[in-house]
């Protein structure tokens, strides 16, 4: 599932990931996902992760997942898809 309550989230915060060349992942390039919070709407529940000179090249390194998450990212390829409006990432 990837909707909770409240009591049942775990918040994740402030995770560097950093120098991270990945090569034929087998589900794709990454996934930043948070869940959904019943009853908090807008409730990030991944925040300040920063990702910092990432790369993922070959197979299925075009498919990339990010929603309900927040951070930094710097040098990283694929880019993360912005169409998710939960997906709030800066370049630095």
């Amino acid at each position: 599932s990837d909707q909770c309550y409240a009591s049942g989230v775990t918040a994740f915060s402030n995770i560097t990931v950093r120098n991270l060349h990945a090569h034929n992942m087998q589900k794709g390039a990454y996934v930043v996902r948070g869940l959904i919070v019943d009853g908090h709407k807008g409730a990030i529940p991944v925040q300040n992760l920063t990702l910092d000179n990432v790369t993922v090249t070959g197979h299925n390194s075009d498919k990339v997942t990010c929603t309900h998450a927040s951070g930094f990212v710097h040098n990283v390829h694929p880019p993360l898809d912005g169409s998710d409006q939960t997906c709030l990432f800066k370049q630095v």
